[in-house]
């Protein structure tokens, strides 16, 4: 089980870089409030939780 890093707040592309280097498979998603901006409002799973290296976390953003 991998830690899932911050990446609450960061652009898309750092915080794919971010999510990648942890063993992640990265997912995104719009939110309703979506402008693009491509910043990272949340992920699933979320900062912190614990989840196996290879699976896919989502990133929302706006």
């Amino acid at each position: 089980m991998v830690q899932v890093p911050r990446v609450r707040g960061v652009g898309v592309a750092e915080a794919t870089e971010r999510l990648e280097a942890a063993g992640f498979v990265v997912r995104t998603e719009r939110s309703d409030l979506y402008v693009g901006l491509e910043y990272v409002v949340s992920s699933n799973p979320g900062q912190g939780s614990m989840a196996p290296r290879g699976s896919t976390v989502t990133l929302t953003l706006v």
